[in-house]
């Protein structure tokens, strides 16, 4: 995948995640619930499809009809996320990619073992080393720099429940959780910023959106979650 830069930067853009929430709290109060809503996304028409998958086009969707169906599950899985992000081939979420969406998935150190340095990454609670970990050191070194941390969730979302726990280690720990969903949608959204990947769709669903609607006051859990599910495999 193509490392080239292609920002998404909109003059207007936190205005319309403000009326994103405002808009889907209304279609939500109407509706009563959001299943029945946000269901009907994947099988409606576009709206050149970059607004219609945003929270705001659901109900905007619903109200016109246009020829031919759009898919906005298109960014990769949470899951891709979490067991690619120790690879670097071709694999959706590989470390790569964790790389192009500026988020470090592990903390890394270089330490002196009995007379020699070692290179290693933290994984799982454990010090890693050789093989397929220096190269995943190399990587990490190169983008994030020498003794780089891994990133949390808390500092991308923030969010003090979780403490430090990294983004990563959040993928693994809270397997179908909303926190779970949201993350890939930020890493799909903040590749799709590097490298246009999951244009048109996520033109208009940029890091900074996916943050607003997890910290929204005025979608329950219930309606983040599903939103979040619609727009990944």
């Amino acid at each position: 995948m193509s490392a080239e830069n292609k920002k998404v930067v909109r003059p207007d853009e936190s205005r319309n995640s403000n009326l994103a929430v405002d808009k889907s709290r209304r279609s939500f109060s109407k509706a009563g619930v959001v299943a029945p809503v946000i269901m009907t996304l994947t099988s409606k028409t576009a709206l050149g499809g970059v607004y219609q998958c945003t929270i705001s086009g659901i109900q905007s969707g619903n109200q016109s009809s246009h020829p031919g169906d759009y898919d906005c599950g298109v960014g990769f899985s949470p899951g891709g996320w979490r067991q690619n992000a120790v690879k670097t081939g071709n694999q959706d979420g590989n470390l790569n990619q964790w790389c192009l969406a500026s988020v470090n998935p592990f903390t890394i150190r270089r330490i002196r073992i009995n007379g020699s340095y070692v290179k290693q990454v933290s994984y799982k609670g454990e010090w890693k080393s050789g093989g397929d970990w220096t190269e995943i050191y190399n990587t990490i070194k190169t983008k994030f720099g020498s003794g780089a941390l891994a990133t949390t969730f808390q500092f991308i979302f923030g969010s003090s429940s979780f403490g430090d726990t990294s983004m990563w280690d959040m993928l693994d720990k809270y397997d179908g959780s909303l926190e779970f969903h949201a993350i890939a949608d930020y890493l799909n959204a903040a590749l799709n910023q590097a490298t246009g990947a999951f244009n048109p769709v996520y033109e208009d669903i940029t890091p900074a959106y996916i943050v607003s609607i997890y910290n929204s006051t005025t979608l329950s859990a219930t309606q983040k979650k599903e939103y979040f599910e619609l727009i990944h495999h």
